[in-house]
């Protein structure tokens, strides 16, 4: 058993907007030409996608394991509940040390459901699960070091949450955003992190068809708060830029409500 590169792609969806920003469909494959599509578009896409460097080595036979056999709960994610196809990704390319933080929509797919999804106690368990059956097939494939590796970065969410939002502040805002507002923006943000999660949680029946909306409608006073926070730290003008649309509008946009 061998090491083989992860290639992340992303590509337009074409209609998926928030504010003017249109969010891409990402998906990873092997070098070896697994096809990990993510609920969508998968490898017969490359030609026209757009390729998400770095590139990350780890065993594909472990992505597979990750991936399930599941097309409707890739990585163990339930579609708009749990994750999107961004987190889907990201769980296959913790495995090689990569994500899709360069693909667009990245932001506001990550502020909705973090970097990895929800439910990350049962993915962190599923981890160490494939990593024992390809143990079982393959005495040592994955060593215990290798093991703790992808752990720790599984485990340094929501810190590398808070660094896709540093990234996204440094990228759209001007150059004279300071370290103190920096600062005071993760603050925010980790106060919003904590309710999301609450709100997540109280709703306990993940299978019931309204539980999209009942779930935007919990997260949305917390959105609208960290908003708000933003704006008194940024300004109106900054706040708007950062989020491309009126952000009363983006929970409806980005739960397509």
């Amino acid at each position: 058993m061998e090491k083989l590169k992860f290639f992340a792609y992303a590509i337009s969806t074409g209609d998926y907007q928030v504010g003017n920003v249109t969010f891409d469909h990402t998906f990873v494959v092997s070098d070896r030409g697994d096809n990990w599509h993510c609920w969508g578009r998968g490898k017969e896409s490359v030609p026209s996608a757009r390729h998400l460097a770095p590139d990350g080595v780890a065993f594909a036979d472990w992505g597979d394991l990750i991936n399930g056999t599941d097309p409707n709960h890739p990585t163990g994610l339930t579609q708009r509940v749990s994750g999107v196809c961004q987190q889907a990704a990201n769980r296959l390319l913790v495995l090689a040390g990569t994500d899709v933080s360069g693909a667009n929509g990245n932001f506001f797919a990550t502020m909705v459901y973090g970097k990895y999804g929800f439910e990350i106690e049962k993915f962190i368990a599923q981890v160490k699960s494939t990593a024992a059956q390809l143990n079982q097939q393959q005495p040592g494939a994955v060593t215990d070091a290798e093991l703790q590796e992808v752990l720790g970065r599984i485990a340094a969410d929501p810190s590398d949450e808070l660094k896709v939002l540093e990234s996204h502040f440094k990228g759209t805002l001007p150059q004279s955003i300071t370290q103190q507002q920096t600062d005071q923006l993760l603050v925010a943000y980790r106060a919003f992190q904590q309710k999301r999660q609450t709100a997540y949680d109280q709703e306990a029946n993940k299978d019931d068809p309204n539980f999209q909306r009942q779930f935007a409608q919990d997260v949305a006073p917390a959105f609208l708060e960290c908003v708000s926070k933003f704006t008194e730290i940024l300004g109106v003008d900054c706040s708007q830029e950062l989020f491309k649309s009126k952000p009363e509008d983006v929970i409806g946009q980005l739960f397509n409500l």
